[in-house]
């Protein structure tokens, strides 16, 4: 049955703090957190405020996703737990409590990062895992294990670079012999999603990776896609060169289209500026894109520049049934990011009456 009046209620933990607007994908409610959006203050989030998102009915089988980019204070140490709290709640059903913790680790050995090639998907769709890992420290590391845990109810299919699947646990694994300093790896495995997966079923998957077979997770990093047969929109990610250079140009190709049999409306793309690259919203970008968050006023000359944790968006209209589009974006590198580092892209596709499509591009820099 529906579910009405859907609200996710997120507490803001001490240790982080983010702009309910400009950081969140759709935008949050305004609750506790900062002004009023004409007042002086902004509506950020920080310590022991509230956000949330009234996400209406929620159909039988249905799904929403909300993303959001949040900035870790400097100065938090090592140790040091970020331990979020989520509230979900509707009208006539039991409110789910859902908690998830972080650690602070200022001199990370490995960097890591996991990404589906899309999502949502469809039951009997064939998707990618892309697992990449860089060392971004300045020591050679050797016998790194990587162990993938995928979500029940998925088929393995071809498992890149050797990897293997463990016959008790279903994981996927990778051994390898050494990653320089500096040096990066890119591991895949196709799955397939059961012909008979519900609507709105979330599959989640992890990946850890542990040094020299140690007892200690030295990275890790999930990822969840939902199950949708109803997909209206559809999208994909090109960056090029990979891996990237400190001080070059990373061009990123996003390509959407509408692969239903009628019209979406209020088609919108929205482009999170990871650390590690910035643009022009004008000059780098084809078309244009819209404002967002990005640079400062009109009398600045950074206006329209998109740095680390701004934002910014593409109003493509109505996209016709078969239709796509293709935004075409060059970054530029920063020219002191160390070799290992990852650039992570996060990428929102949204249309009236269509579930959003949510899409990672992760380019290491080499």
């Amino acid at each position: 049955d529906p579910v009405d009046n859907v609200i996710v209620t997120f507490r803001t933990p001490l240790g982080i703090s983010f702009d309910e607007e400009n950081n969140a994908a759709p935008n949050a409610n305004l609750a506790s957190c900062g002004g009023t959006s004409t007042g002086g203050d902004q509506p950020v989030c920080t310590a022991g405020e509230e956000a949330y998102w009234s996400l209406g009915t929620l159909a039988a089988g249905g799904s929403r996703t909300i993303q959001l980019s949040t900035a870790v204070n400097a100065g938090l140490v090592d140790g040091m737990l970020i331990t979020v709290p989520v509230i979900i709640s509707g009208t006539g059903a039991d409110a789910v409590s859902l908690e998830r913790t972080v650690q602070v680790n200022n001199t990370p050995v490995l960097q890591m990062a996991l990404a589906a090639s899309t999502d949502p998907v469809q039951p009997g769709e064939i998707y990618t895992y892309q697992v990449d890992v860089g060392n971004p420290t300045q020591i050679d590391q050797s016998e790194v294990v990587l162990r993938l845990s995928l979500p029940a109810g998925v088929t393995v299919g071809n498992i890149s670079d050797g990897g293997t699947q463990d016959a008790t646990t279903g994981d996927i694994l990778w051994d390898i012999a050494n990653l320089s300093a500096g040096g990066v790896v890119h591991r895949e495995v196709d799955v397939t999603v059961a012909a008979d997966a519900a609507d709105g079923t979330i599959l989640s998957a992890r990946v850890e990776a542990r040094l020299a077979g140690g007892l200690e997770v030295d990275a890790s990093s999930e990822q969840t896609v939902t199950v949708d047969s109803t997909i209206a929109l559809a999208g994909e990610i090109g960056a090029s060169p990979n891996p990237v250079s400190a001080g070059g140009q990373l061009d990123y190709e996003i390509t959407v289209s509408n692969v239903s049999a009628a019209p979406v409306d209020t088609v919108r793309v929205t482009f999170r500026t990871p650390v590690g690259i910035s643009f022009h919203e004008e000059d780098n970008a084809a078309p244009d894109a819209d404002s967002g968050s990005c640079g400062g006023s009109t009398n600045s000359a950074i206006y329209f520049q998109c740095t680390a944790g701004e934002e910014a968006y593409w109003t493509l209209g109505t996209l016709a049934a078969g239709e796509s589009r293709t935004i075409q974006l060059s970054a530029a590198v920063g020219a002191t990011v160390v070799d290992g580092t990852l650039i992570t892209v996060p990428v929102i596709i949204s249309g009236t009456g269509a579930d959003a499509v949510s899409l990672e591009r992760t380019v290491p820099v080499n």
